[in-house]
């Protein structure tokens, strides 16, 4: 990994004490790292503020794309335990470049920018060599996918007993799972075995789909045969693995029964067949492979 850190006085009523960035995981390990972790004390002259940003990464052309706001948070004076941390990893076609990064913090109720800072302020925040996880692959792995699915929010607290993690190769993982409030944080490991769903290769049909080509909320697409319609913006990401993909048609076998698919929603009393077995969702689902999920009740 690489790791910069700089510090810078004030002169202005809000200002950013320090800033560290950190690149990580370089599989191909050609200097340009998938991760990277944002690590900034912000402070100010007022005892409170309300605030958000703005992170902008701008490449060696000067294009700039702005990758990610912030919800609300508070500053506390020049408190030293209101660090802000945010942590990006480019699972899409994100060109292999050194970045300069910008930062905009702005009022979090009329969106008044207070101040911006970027690799002339801050050496953290230049020259970082990032690229997507597509370009970044091993000789043994190859990881074009990765996706989330979380369960049971029983109180609706927006905090979940249990999760599943889909990749598309077939191996081992140590997957480290760390929750943090900005002051303490815990950590947690565990192995994770991958097999191969059947999804990996899809069958012959016809496809509109472009793995280069940008789509947003309400784009539908054709994959090997199925329509997909995307949930939200999304480039690279292939639509009968899921994520920011729903199918919007199911694909059936030849006796006529519904073939499991990642990107498919299942509600309560659906069936499937997946790998030659038939089984019956729960509840609603989508993502969860049948004969590994609790969702799916086998037939």
């Amino acid at each position: 990994s690489i790791v910069k850190n700089s510090v810078m006085n004030h002169q202005e009523p809000i200002w950013f004490y320090d800033v560290t960035s950190e690149a990580y995981q370089d599989l191909d390990q050609d200097g340009y790292f998938q991760n990277l972790t944002l690590n900034f004390d912000l402070d100010t002259d007022y005892s409170n503020l309300d605030v958000f940003v703005d992170i902008a990464f701008i490449n060696q052309y000067g294009d700039s794309e702005l990758v990610y706001t912030s919800d609300l948070f508070t500053l506390n004076g020049d408190s030293e335990h209101d660090n802000q941390q945010f942590d990006f990893q480019f699972f899409d076609l994100w060109p292999t470049d050194y970045y300069q990064v910008y930062i905009t913090v702005r009022d979090a109720y009329s969106s008044e920018v207070y101040l911006t800072v970027n690799n002339n302020d801050f050496y953290a925040l230049e020259d970082l060599p990032l690229e997507g996880s597509v370009y970044d692959q091993d000789n043994e792995v190859s990881i074009y996918s990765l996706g989330i699915q979380y369960h049971q929010d029983a109180d609706d607290d927006n905090y979940f007993e249990s999760f599943t993690l889909s990749v598309d190769a077939d191996t081992s993982y140590v997957v480290s799972v760390s929750v943090s409030d900005g002051q303490t944080a815990t950590a947690v490991s565990f192995n994770v075995t991958v097999t191969d769903s059947g999804t990996t290769t899809p069958p012959d049909g016809e496809t509109t789909w472009d793995a280069a080509a940008t789509y947003v909320g309400g784009d539908t697409v054709i994959y090997n045969g199925i329509e997909y319609t995307a949930k939200w913006w999304t480039q690279g990401d292939r639509p009968d693995l899921g994520g920011p993909w729903e199918a919007s048609s199911q694909p059936t076998d030849g006796n006529g029964d519904v073939v499991w698919q990642a990107a498919g929603i299942y509600n309560g009393g659906d069936q499937v067949t997946h790998q030659g077995n038939k089984y019956e969702a729960k509840w609603w689902t989508q993502g969860d492979e049948p004969g590994v999920a609790d969702v799916w009740k086998a037939l």
